[in-house]
């Protein structure tokens, strides 16, 4: 094509030949340069100037691109616009066109927040539309400027790097509750919550845009849980009381017994303090079979207890053999039973029902077949190996008489017409009467029919049991009502429950109370009042000491003690009842057992103003120890 008279559009204004810069030249390249620069003319297909050296142009072909051509360089409007032409089918067509015709400030393009890990595949996004990019530098952080009409924005972005969760001073250190502050210093937090055996308490550090993640604790230095007497011990019932429970300021959880008769609980120690597990043996409890029970073996068992003693394996006719395992306290002891590989066994038909008397294969499983006997109801048989290892085998007959059967309804007294447990065989006919209540469960197959019924229930009031009006340290469970039907018992003590009545009867309404358990110890301030007169100074105060006493079951040995306080004004006695019962709110029987007194001094006042200076407080000197007799 011949582009030296083209002319083309940028931003809506016309060009045609441009002068310039060789790359602003539409439709021409230069194979050389003009001998003469200060007085050639860049235009494209412009006459040779005579005199003038020059080398010929170089037209564009299909395909030949030209650009970026600058609308500031073509119209001097500045850096607003830039396209590129292709030579297609002998016209230039404008492509890959940046920037804005409308006059705009240069904007930079989304950078993210952390930066890039690497540039956008696109760089054109490093400006915002209708901005040029230009001047990209660095290799991270990046530099760069998005050129606009009215002005330019300088752009940078930083090198984008994950965060890694770091722990803080709380990590690794012994504390006595669990961390709020200085978990993390680096990272975002995770709750902190304790580990199984409340020995540690744990956090993590979550790393940031992928960052690692690191994992803190703390260790928990409260006292630990303990287990208490009853740990490890054979009992005969579940253990309750606190004191064998835990050792003393220990909190128990609830005991829960496993299939392998074993009582278990977890003892925590005070202030949240690691856990104990804890366990006893239920004596009551079977033994429990071992790995060879409920197998079919080819010869006798030897894996006979997981827990517990063996009996003596008993051989069934070469059909099974069997044992007992005994656990204390238990002289029935766990059945188990595993069977002989080479035993007769009975076939398919065995345990089923059927139209006609069974033959053949489908007798025995294992052994021949022998004694087929033919009754009304069924047919029986047996199947051997070797005699005397035999097996008793049977099958229903399908035809056989029914007789109808009463279910459990029959004979309870209830106050309206029963609807379930009429009948254990056969369909119940309509029941009838107003109390008693009839009703008939028919036969089948020429079986005979029951004849059935229920009685009236008596009204009857509901009445408290002897746990009512009691004060006890746990939930009542025995003796709630002497008459009537318990309803769930609610509260944490005082607790509540109903005794209800029957009929028309009125429900009973009952209580029990709470009492602490009679263990552990207590301190109860002991004092007397004193006064004396050094002159004219008289001044007055109270001696004070603590009294140290276990809770104890029984007051034998208990004798009154006499308490002795000596001072500069003389001495003072009184008397301790040990067999006295603390406060009531402790389960009855309860008495104080004296340990010991410590001195905690006294107060003195002046009455008058005739004391010297200090010496309202200075004649009046403690005793240095309490003394008992």
């Amino acid at each position: 094509m011949l582009p030296p008279d083209a002319t083309e559009t940028i931003c809506g204004n016309t060009i045609g030949v441009m002068t310039g810069s060789p790359n602003n030249n539409l439709g021409a390249r230069w194979m050389g340069a003009y001998a003469n620069m200060s007085t050639a003319v860049f235009g494209v297909g412009t006459p040779p100037v005579t005199g003038i050296a020059h080398d010929v142009p170089y037209y564009g072909g299909q395909n030949d691109v030209v650009g970026p051509i600058y609308a500031c360089n073509a119209l001097g409007t500045g850096v607003d616009f830039a396209v590129t032409f292709v030579c297609q089918n002998g016209s230039w067509v404008q492509t890959h066109s940046v920037g804005s015709c409308t006059p705009l400030d240069g904007v930079c393009g989304a950078i993210p927040a952390g930066g890039f890990t690497t540039l956008p595949s696109d760089l054109t996004t490093l400006c915002a539309r209708g901005s040029i990019l230009q001047n990209l530098t660095g290799t991270g952080p990046w530099t760069w400027q998005c050129y606009g009409t009215l002005g330019t924005a300088s752009c940078s972005a930083n090198v984008y790097a994950p965060v890694d969760g770091v722990c803080s001073s709380s990590n690794g250190t012994g504390l006595t509750s669990a961390p709020t502050t200085n978990l993390c210093t680096a990272g975002t937090v995770s709750s902190v919550t304790p580990d199984g055996s409340n020995t540690h308490w744990l956090w993590t550090c979550n790393g940031i845009d992928g960052g690692a993640t690191a994992t803190c604790s703390a260790t928990n230095v409260n006292p630990a849980g303990a287990c208490g007497s009853a740990g490890g011990a054979t009992l005969f019932s579940a253990p309750t009381l606190p004191s064998t429970l835990c050792a003393a300021g220990d909190t128990a959880s609830a005991v829960t017994e496993s299939s392998a008769g074993v009582w278990n609980w977890t003892c925590y120690g005070p202030g949240g303090g690691p856990a104990a597990f804890c366990s006893a043996s239920n004596g009551n409890a079977g033994g429990v079979c071992g790995g060879d029970a409920g197998h079919t073996l080819s010869s006798a068992p030897t894996a006979l207890c997981a827990s517990g003693t063996a009996g003596p394996v008993t051989d069934e006719g070469g059909l099974y053999w069997d044992w007992f395992c005994f656990q204390l306290g238990n002289p029935t002891g766990t059945y188990c039973r595993a069977d002989n590989a080479g035993a007769p066994a009975c076939g398919p038909v065995n345990g089923t029902t059927v139209a006609s008397a069974p033959s053949g294969p489908a007798l025995c499983a294992s052994g021949v077949p022998f004694g087929f006997t033919t009754n009304t109801n069924n047919w029986t048989w047996q199947c051997t190996t070797t005699w005397p290892s035999a097996v008793g085998c049977w099958a229903n007959n399908l035809y056989a008489p029914v007789n109808g059967q009463c279910g459990g309804a029959t004979g309870v007294p209830v106050l309206a017409a029963p609807t379930t447990g009429l009948c254990s065989v056969g369909t119940p006919t309509p029941v009838t009467g107003i109390g008693p209540w009839n009703w008939t469960c028919p036969g089948a197959n020429g079986g005979s029919d029951a004849s059935c019924s229920a009685p009236l229930m008596a009204s009857f009031n509901g009445a408290c049991g002897t746990s009512d009006g009691t004060a006890i340290p746990n939930t009542p469970n025995i003796n709630l009502c002497s008459a009537g039907t318990p309803t769930a018992v609610t509260g944490s003590g005082p607790w509540s429950w109903t005794c209800q009545g029957a009929g028309s009867g009125t429900n009973a309404s009952c209580s029990a109370f709470l009492c602490n358990e009679c263990s552990g110890t207590i301190t109860l301030p002991q004092s007397f009042p004193r006064s004396g007169t050094d002159g004219s100074c008289h001044v007055n105060g109270a001696a004070g000491w603590n009294e140290t006493y276990s809770l104890v079951t029984s007051n034998v040995g208990l004798a009154p003690l006499t308490l002795q306080w000596s001072d500069v004004f003389g001495s003072v006695s009184g008397t301790i009842d040990q067999s006295a019962a603390p406060w009531p709110q402790y389960c009855s029987p309860c008495y104080l057992k004296h340990l010991g007194a410590t001195n905690i001094g006294m107060s003195v006042t002046s009455d008058n103003a005739s004391c010297a200076p200090g010496e309202n407080a200075g004649s009046f000197i403690p005793a240095g120890s309490v003394t008992l007799h």
